[in-house]
């Protein structure tokens, strides 16, 4: 018979929690020192910070329009209400990732979807929540909730002649192309824009998650973070796996859904398609705009 039961215990800068063992014939104690969040992530001297958290943004229904935030709350696989609805594709050519999006239909992320009575965004959220979210249409011509029918069926008619068949599916963990949390410095944006010559791109075209200010004002600088850790505020703790490698998406106006063909081809031709990356999470924990990012 075995079992294991927990019990922890902390000092001013250090937490441990003990994990006990029991077999049939003796119990065997395990200490685990465990990373303190009142404290920050390290321990010793902090390391200096190399950039601040600019910009926030999330996307309650994939492809749909994003949203600025001030303070979220990131969970293991990702932002409070982030990407956890998505219309499922039932005639996708895309196996891996059947969902219809603005690469079906551009006019997608001009709907905005806003969620409805959330409880406080800089904490989990209790067990069972779902998000009630509101979806606008343009030009104010209406609002539907997002499990309506009459949604689905909006989606559908501007699509025609195309007939498309889609589900709306919901995911607490995140429906998302790759990795839960994506970052792209707004120097990297500056730098696309003058390769573009278009000094007014909207950073927004990107769709990240968080938007950093480097002190070193070096475009692409997040690159040379994949396989770093970064730590945001006093709690949250990213590792960054792999750059983000662009599609379509970033063509769409995010006012407009104008397709301007050549965003993606300068990223292709100049950047191998990448710009941005994306990250996991190692610790959870809530993040404000303007938070200091610390390379651990």
């Amino acid at each position: 018979m075995y079992g294991l039961t927990k019990f922890g215990y902390k000092y001013p800068s250090v937490s441990f929690i003990t994990f006990k063992l029991l077999t049939q014939h003796e119990d065997i104690v395990v200490k685990v020192k465990m990373e303190n969040k009142t404290t920050g992530i390290r321990h010793g001297p902090r390391p200096k910070a190399v950039g601040k958290l600019e910009r926030i943004r999330r996307y309650p229904v994939k492809s749909m329009a994003g949203k600025d935030v001030d303070a979220i709350y990131v969970h293991e696989t990702g932002l409070n209400g982030d990407r956890v609805y998505a219309f499922y594709d039932h005639k996708s050519h895309r196996k891996s990732l059947p969902y219809f999006t603005g690469r079906e239909k551009r006019e997608l992320v001009l709907l905005k979807p806003l969620i409805i009575d959330e409880p406080v965004n800089t904490q989990p959220y209790p067990d069972g929540y779902h998000p009630e979210i509101k979806v606008a249409l343009p030009d104010e011509n209406g609002t539907y909730d997002i499990s309506d029918p009459k949604l689905a069926t909006h989606i559908t008619e501007i699509c025609l002649p195309r007939k498309i068949s889609i589900t709306l599916d919901y995911r607490r963990a995140g429906i998302f192309d790759s990795n839960p949390v994506s970052i792209m410095g707004v120097r990297t944006v500056d730098q696309i824009a003058g390769e573009l010559d278009q000094p007014g791109l909207d950073p927004r075209r990107f769709r990240e998650n968080f938007y950093i200010d480097w002190d070193s004002k070096e475009p692409f600088f997040e690159d040379d973070l994949v396989g770093k850790s970064l730590q945001i505020g006093e709690e949250l703790l990213l590792h960054v796996v792999k750059k983000n490698k662009r599609c379509a998406m970033i063509c769409l106006d995010p006012d407009t859904a104008d397709y301007d063909k050549h965003v993606l081809g300068t990223v292709a031709k100049q950047h191998e398609t990448n710009a941005g990356v994306y990250a996991v999470v190692r610790q959870t924990g809530v993040v404000y705009k303007g938070d200091p990012v610390v390379i651990c």
